[in-house]
């Protein structure tokens, strides 16, 4: 296990394509205290659990600050991060085949409870090359299907810095009641980010 480390950068290069990562992920076992995590060329279909029933990276490491997730191209779907109370940096890069951030295999609860927390200290969220990502919910049974969205949207309470890039396939985002600069580069022109916002694709976002 990676003892005493709070900060932890895993990086698979090319010549590391053949091998098996999801097996060396396992052995590493983060600890609990980790703060930064950078995972980088992941082959894997799916993160390890680290032994763990839940999916839920606020109960497995659950002081993490800042995360990165890039060219991890087989990963099908991402853990829960959404009640991570500590988050402020998300960077979700090149996942070409993840269509929704949070689904009922993640989130046992279905569709998210008003008394849930939602990404509540995240200040920076950058989302690039997810060329399926078609919302961030999705398999939510009564919520709006088509958009991936549920009839009750949480919002990021303190999200001030947005950016996304070539994400074809999305058309809805949750609100993001507290943002001072977006930018979207070559996505879907229906994309909507709530409240009230007009986005100027391939500049800076206004109100």
């Amino acid at each position: 296990p990676i003892k005493n480390l709070k900060v932890v950068d895993i990086n698979f290069g090319e010549q590391d394509r053949e091998t098996n990562n999801e097996a060396l992920i396992e052995k590493l076992q983060p600890n609990r205290n980790l703060m930064e995590l950078r995972l980088t060329g992941y082959n894997g279909s799916e993160i390890t659990r680290w032994g763990r029933s839940e999916n839920d990276w606020s109960i497995i490491l659950p002081k993490l600050v800042s995360i990165s997730l890039e060219r991890c191209d087989m990963l099908h779907g991402i853990p829960l991060l959404s009640n991570l109370k500590h988050l402020k940096f998300l960077c979700i890069s090149r996942l070409n085949n993840v269509e929704y951030m949070e689904t009922n295999a993640n989130n046992s609860c279905g569709f998210r409870s008003k008394d849930l927390p939602f990404f509540p200290s995240l200040e920076s969220l950058y989302i690039s090359g997810l060329y399926r990502l078609k919302g961030w919910w999705g398999g939510v049974g009564e919520g709006d299907s088509s958009s991936g969205m549920p009839y009750w949207q949480p919002p990021f309470p303190r999200l001030s810095r947005l950016l996304i890039i070539e994400c074809a396939e999305l058309t809805s985002f949750p609100p993001c009641p507290s943002l001072e600069f977006v930018e979207v580069k070559h996505s879907n022109k229906s994309l909507r980010i709530l409240p009230d916002i007009v986005i100027k694709f391939d500049d800076e976002l206004e109100r």
